[in-house]
């Protein structure tokens, strides 16, 4: 598909995310925004002596992109970890624009 008049797509393959070019303006293209975005992937990995079942939750979580880790034993304590990475991350990302 042509694009419009003005307009450049750049395609990011390692990132799996295009930006469109419209003059001087950089703007993602909503169009090819990963569904599970990097900046959102955690690792997390069971104690050995975690048994969810019974609710001992005990473990490590790693935020991928910017490989902070936390240990954790209750799912608030995981929960915390998640929600301050990710918001520091959101705002990173919306103090770039």
């Amino acid at each position: 598909m042509a694009e419009p008049p003005g307009v450049r797509r750049f395609i990011d393959q390692s990132r799996a995310y295009s930006i469109i070019v419209r003059g001087d303006l950089l703007q993602p293209d909503s169009q090819h925004l990963p569904a599970f975005p990097m900046q959102s992937a955690f690792v997390v990995q069971w104690h050995r002596t975690a048994h969810l079942a019974s609710g001992k939750v005990i473990g490590r979580v790693e935020h991928v992109a910017s490989r902070q880790t936390a240990t954790f034993d209750s799912w608030d304590n995981l929960l915390a970890f998640m929600q301050r990475v990710l918001g520091g991350v959101r705002k990173t990302a919306h103090e770039e624009r």
